[in-house]
């Protein structure tokens, strides 16, 4: 439902275009994805709050890895769309005086 209302919302405001729309599905699925696991490692963690078997330990490593994967995969695709701080410094703007120094993201959106 989110991932239909902001490809339609960009879409209008030309900010993407039909060929982004892929990338853009996978960084909403990277991001359920590590929800998913942020909840999976909340569960294990109540569930086993000592690790005292080597198992245990293997299990949660399992999660860790699923979890930061899931981050890694979703900043990078987040990086093309200009949604990180560091990444909007290049999207690409016509500034005027007024906008200097702004967050080049919230002029975007402004418009």
């Amino acid at each position: 439902e989110a991932f239909k209302l902001t490809v339609s919302v960009l879409l209008q405001m030309k900010v993407l275009s039909q060929t982004d729309v892929v990338s853009l599905y996978e960084l909403f699925y990277c991001v359920n994805e590590t929800e998913k696991a942020r909840k999976a490692i909340a569960k294990f963690d109540r569930e086993h709050p000592v690790l005292d078997d080597k198992e245990l330990v293997k299990q949660r490593r399992t999660l860790n890895s699923w979890f930061m994967s899931s981050i890694k995969e979703a900043q990078s695709l987040a990086r093309e769309f200009g949604l990180t701080p560091s990444s909007r410094t290049g999207l690409p703007l016509n500034q005027n005086d007024s906008d200097k120094g702004k967050d080049p993201l919230a002029i975007l959106l402004s418009d």
